[in-house]
């Protein structure tokens, strides 16, 4: 079970259920996605690798959230709203993208592994 930290919206509390699983609406007029990022880039500022459902029925996609990783998630392409949030011993902690930025930065600097490509 997730806990939620006191930080997230109810945009994420509607879409990231207590079960881990994250699940959103979609249609042919409103597709979705999901990612989780990976590091730094230097167009986009955040790399990311978008990731696919875990399941799909014809009104939800269901993607099983794991524990340490950062995720962003568009709930509609047509707009752009992007949430990030990760979960850490089981709290998940919404996070905006500057607090992302910094902690992608930090973990590469300290990795060695900063670079922008």
């Amino acid at each position: 079970m997730i806990k939620y930290g006191d930080s997230v919206s109810d945009n994420v509390r509607e879409h990231v259920k207590d079960n881990g699983v994250l699940r959103l609406p979609y249609s042919s007029k409103q597709e979705v996605w999901v990612s989780i990022i990976i590091g730094t880039d230097k167009t986009y500022k955040i790399r990311r690798k978008f990731i696919e459902p875990d399941q799909v029925t014809k009104a939800y996609k269901e993607w099983i959230i794991g524990e340490g990783d950062i995720y962003c998630y568009c709930p509609a392409r047509s707009k752009n709203d992007k949430f990030y949030f990760k979960v850490q011993g089981g709290v998940l902690e919404e996070l905006k993208q500057s607090e992302v930025e910094l902690e992608i930065e930090l973990l590469e600097r300290g990795r060695g592994l900063m670079q922008y490509t």
